[in-house]
């Protein structure tokens, strides 16, 4: 006889292994001091090339600041239009349609370990390829295929937004990897990858931090980057955007700016450094916990062990000196009483990242300062705030066994609720739903009080704890049988500061069994 099956259920939650995700956010921008120097950052780390795609309007040569790779805009590329680089005269590159990409011809052969770095604004998230750089060769020559590159898969492509790239040798594909990346149209990113044959690693890049690393096969030749059958493309993919009737063009639906190549591997603290010098000062933060988010919200579970009762802070302080200081705040329900310092870590001016770790027993508001010293009063930055909401725990205790033709089934649960909500929860009304197997598969579709459900909560019995006993009586007859069953009660995190926000079915008449959490 199968085992009934538990998932989250109103703000009952049984604890069990679910996939992390998180919300995430910037902090508004202030003006930015190192960015003017942004240029002699990127050139003090020898680029084997450096576009800035800052030239003048009606230009048809792309100047490479190394003096080594001048490149060639396509007539219909708009140039002049506002750069990423805050405070920094430097403009831009908008691409925009097939056949507007920027262009240079080899006359020499580079294999071997290589680094991509550009800032780029995508147009469009949904537009299924748009390539930020690119060095496979014309469509038609086969053979010109194998090489490199980079951009962006939007939702058109598979419902999931994506940074995608190809790395080859030349003769075969080593890689053609995606990692998923959510973007949004109209923003500035810096994307970086670096090639590294002799790891047989390529590893991407987002705002100086990693977004993924993917592992290149190895079939005894170099990485290839470009040559004179593969020339450089930045905006758009020669080999394929100009095929008639092709409904999927790669082109760049954006605008582009401080591409740069290097014949090395750049370190992660390099990458960083040069984020840095090009990012707006400001304070992101991200919050995770090991259970999935509900229409956007952040949860964990009272009590529900160190994995599901934890919330990791974590983010990115871009404009920051060695020394300063990113300060954790909190503010509890009914957050009357204002944030109070939660955590203190001290930047070491280099990657400037920083990761909190909190419990909080009742919905929590949360932001991250930056400030001068542990001492000063006042921040210099300050991120947006984040909340993480509190849900109740259930444990299971026992259950009854179950007899055809007419199972009477009673389960018992220990739910563990803040001291404070006492009270309120323990008097509130649970209702139970249930859904009976059919031909050896569970039912899709739970039903309130079906199979004569009942639940009662039994007496206090911790200042955090009681009992709730849930009974169901029904038919299976001889054949192969099981259930499901799930509880719940109706309830928002602005009662008494446990559970989430809204409303999430608990009351209806049927609930999928799918849901992930009803309250």
């Amino acid at each position: 006889m199968p085992s009934p099956r538990f998932v989250i259920c109103g703000r009952v939650a049984v604890v069990a292994a679910l996939a992390s995700f998180g919300v995430g956010g910037v902090a508004r921008a202030l003006p930015a001091s190192a960015a003017a120097n942004y240029s002699s950052v990127i050139l003090a780390s020898s680029p084997l090339a450096y576009w800035r795609l800052n030239d003048q309007a009606g230009s048809t040569t792309a100047v490479d600041d190394t003096g080594n790779f001048n490149g060639t805009y396509a007539s219909c590329v708009q140039l002049g239009r506002k750069g990423p680089i805050s405070d920094d005269p430097d403009t831009a590159a908008f691409f925009g349609q097939p056949g507007c990409w920027m262009t240079y011809q080899p006359s020499t052969s580079y294999a071997g370990a290589y680094s991509v770095e550009a800032w780029v604004k995508p147009g469009s998230a949904t537009k299924r390829y748009q390539t930020i750089f690119d060095t496979r060769g014309p469509e038609g020559q086969y053979s010109s295929e194998y090489s490199f590159d980079l951009g962006f898969l939007g939702s058109d492509y598979n419902g999931k937004q994506q940074l995608h790239i190809d790395v080859g040798d030349g003769q075969e594909w080593l890689s053609n990897g995606m990692i998923p990346f959510p973007f949004t149209a109209g923003k500035w990113y810096y994307i970086a990858v670096t090639v590294n044959p002799l790891t047989h690693r390529a590893v991407l890049y987002v705002n100086g931090t990693v977004l993924g690393r993917l592992r290149l096969a190895d079939h005894g030749l170099p990485t290839l980057f470009f040559d004179p059958h593969h020339p450089i493309a930045v905006g758009g993919n020669p080999r394929y955007d100009l095929i008639s009737g092709n409904p999927n063009p790669g082109n760049f639906d954006g605008t582009i700016g401080q591409v740069a190549v290097y014949e090395s591997v750049l370190t992660s603290g390099a990458i960083a450094t040069h984020f840095q010098a090009g990012a707006k000062p400001g304070v992101s933060i991200v919050v995770k916990t090991a259970l999935p988010t509900v229409t956007g919200d952040t949860w964990v579970v009272y009590k529900g062990g160190a994995k599901y009762s934890t919330a990791t802070i974590k983010g990115q302080v871009t404009g920051a000196k060695a020394g300063q200081v990113a300060e954790l705040f909190a503010s509890q329900f009914p957050y009357k009483t204002g944030f109070k310092k939660a955590a203190a870590l001290t930047l070491n001016g280099t990657t400037n990242t920083y990761t909190f770790r909190a419990r909080p027993t009742l919905a929590t508001r949360y932001k991250v300062e930056l400030r001068a010293s542990a001492r000063a009063s006042s921040p210099l930055l300050t991120s947006p705030t984040r909340t993480v909401y509190v849900s109740s725990a259930a444990y299971f205790i026992t259950r009854t066994s179950c007899h055809p033709p007419v199972c009477h089934l009673t389960a018992k649960f220990r739910i563990l609720v803040p001291p404070s909500t006492f009270t309120r929860e323990h008097n509130k009304t649970w209702l139970p739903y249930f859904g009976l197997l059919h031909v050896n598969r569970l039912p899709k579709t739970l039903y309130l009080r079906a199979g004569n459900g009942r639940a009662v909560a039994g007496p206090k019995l911790s200042p955090d704890g009681f009992n709730l006993t849930l009974t169901f009586r029904f038919r299976i007859g001889n054949g192969p049988y099981g259930w499901y069953f799930e509880f719940c009660h109706k309830d928002t995190e602005s009662a008494d500061g446990l559970g989430l926000p809204g409303h999430h079915q608990c009351g209806a008449k049927r609930i999928s069994r799918f849901a992930t959490y009803v309250g």
